[in-house]
């Protein structure tokens, strides 16, 4: 907790003379109360001071070039006017804790919303500025724009949990997949299907046309595979040309081979050249209304 009775100005080494251009004004370390509004104005990161009700005081221009509103567009706005709705309430409880004396400051990584409507991501610290008696006088907010690092957190995971030629969903996303629809299963009442599908005459297609159209044809039968399901049912791709499709739903076995093989039973051009699959094989397990087990491992 922060209190200004103990908010004293700040000492200068008299060795060091900076200076700045703020407001038209020389800063130099005769003049504290300039100093710090140049550190304010300058600071490479948004920082913002609301009052008690929420609504913005001050806000230095990273902020404002951060959320691409002018200074006079953000003052008196309340700060919940630039957060993602659905970040609001997390953050709501959090100044709560703060305002009661619970905690001194919290971090959170949250949401923002520019003026132009795009979504960004920051890591923001947040902290309260009491009187000597313990009430709470305004509100400072400091925060870094981490858009960029959540994208590459995003593009990692990614890479980890699918297959990077079809897009697919590999082994790892497989068995978390069929663990939840097995759970899902177990309490509605429903069947899980697990489908293997393996393409014939996929080696003499790598070995006559090369890998590299073998590469193409995977890629076609992927989202030949993805469009025949539903969001709710797992494709994934474990080995070359070998398939799983994991899907929930009420439906027999033979009614899922026969929709999930009937797609990919084609004749037809891939990059101008033409590939053909004259016959799959597969197998299909179902379970429904007996308990079911955990599935054991996909490997």
């Amino acid at each position: 907790m922060l209190d200004v009775s103990d908010i004293s100005e700040p000492e200068f080494d008299p060795a060091f003379s900076p200076s700045d251009e703020t407001a038209g004004e020389t800063v130099t370390q005769n003049d504290p109360e300039a100093y710090l509004r140049a550190i304010f104005d300058h600071a490479p990161i948004g920082i913002a001071i609301a009052d008690m009700e929420g609504r913005l005081v001050q806000t230095n221009p990273a902020m404002q070039k951060m959320l691409q509103y002018s200074e006079e567009e953000m003052r008196n706005a309340h700060w919940s006017r630039f957060a993602h709705p659905d970040d609001v309430a997390r953050e709501d409880e959090l100044d709560s804790l703060i305002v009661s004396g619970e905690m001194e400051s919290y971090e959170l990584e949250s949401r923002r919303l520019r003026s132009d409507g795009a979504v960004i991501w920051t890591r923001q610290t947040v902290s309260e500025v009491f009187n000597a008696e313990g009430e709470a006088l305004f509100g400072i907010a400091m925060l870094e724009d981490i858009t960029r690092r959540k994208a590459m957190e995003s593009a990692l995971e990614h890479q980890a949990r699918h297959d990077s030629l079809t897009g697919l969903p590999n082994r790892l996303l497989l068995q978390d997949r069929t663990q939840e629809a097995i759970e899902a299963a177990r309490r509605g009442g429903t069947s899980v299907a697990l489908l293997l599908l393996d393409l014939d005459r996929f080696k003499e297609l790598n070995d006559t046309l090369g890998h590299h159209h073998g590469d193409l044809l995977l890629g076609q039968v992927g989202a030949r595979l993805r469009a025949l399901l539903r969001s709710s049912d797992t494709i994934s791709r474990l080995a070359r040309a070998d398939f799983h499709v994991a899907e929930v739903s009420g439906k027999t076995d033979a009614w899922i081979v026969g929709n999930a093989t009937e797609g990919i039973h084609v004749r037809g051009q891939v990059h101008d050249l033409i590939a053909w699959l004259t016959g799959r094989s597969g197998g299909a397990a179902l379970a429904s209304e007996e308990p079911l087990p955990t599935p054991p491992s996909l490997g």
